[in-house]
């Protein structure tokens, strides 16, 4: 179930990924007409969330993937990456994009959770499924216990590429019949099939694409934009 929340704070996504699992949290801001994008305060005082709980990366288009425990909380990780691994409750991720994919893992039994931003390069690079792998490695789960989720980007409608990026997905071993139309990629499906290859059947995405709905999301291929939408993805500690 997906919810459009609005407070004094901002306004956001909510994705209801857990069913009936209130302890789960996964939500992207949204656009704020006339204003400047969310801060992570803005935010994190709409949830709820102390700013102790909050995790931040520097984000740099790669395949890097930090796993961060709960005495890490509260930092800004200087180490270049683009992806983190929360394996505790208590901890939140935070990524910003404006069409590039938030990925969010999840594994339940277990609590913890990965959240991924994968723009070409990443998603060419496969982060998802190096993430999804060492999900599994960290929780000696089964396939079948790690659901895969793709929230708000740009979908391959709008997302005409050139021959850099078609022949680095062809030289990375990309099936390129199932993830280009022409010239216009699917990088939603890019990262989910990543997922499906591990054996993942729990996976879905939130339909919406950032390009086509200027209303509620940025759009970096649109608009040229700086400011971002936030993901947030993470459990909420029980003690």
């Amino acid at each position: 179930m997906i919810r459009i929340i609005r407070n004094s704070h901002c306004r956001y996504m909510s994705f209801e990924l857990l069913e009936g699992n209130a302890s789960f949290l996964s939500c992207t801001t949204l656009r704020r007409p006339g204003e400047p994008s969310a801060s992570i305060q803005d935010f994190t005082e709409s949830l709820g969330i102390p700013a102790s709980g909050i995790v931040k990366i520097k984000q740099v288009h790669s395949d890097l993937i930090r796993e961060v425990q709960s005495r890490e909380k509260g930092i800004s990780i200087p180490v270049e990456s683009d992806g983190i691994i929360l394996t505790e409750p208590g901890i939140f991720g935070v990524i910003r994009t404006a069409d590039c994919v938030p990925v969010v893992l999840v594994h339940q039994e277990t609590k913890k959770t990965a959240i991924v931003h994968a723009g070409w390069k990443g998603t060419c690079s496969r982060i998802t499924r190096k993430a999804a792998l060492r999900m599994l490695e960290l929780t000696s789960g089964s396939p079948g216990e790690i659901k895969v989720f793709a929230g708000p980007c740009i979908h391959s409608c709008c997302y005409e590429v050139g021959a850099e990026v078609k022949n680095a997905f062809e030289n990375e071993g990309h099936d390129l019949d199932q993830l280009m139309k022409g010239r216009n990629l699917d990088l939603v499906k890019a990262n989910l099939l990543q997922a499906v290859e591990l054996g993942i059947t729990d996976i879905s995405s939130s339909g919406f694409c950032t390009a086509c709905n200027p209303d509620l999301f940025y759009s970096y291929r649109k608009e040229k934009t700086e400011d971002r939408m936030l993901t947030l993805a993470g459990f909420i500690s029980q003690e």
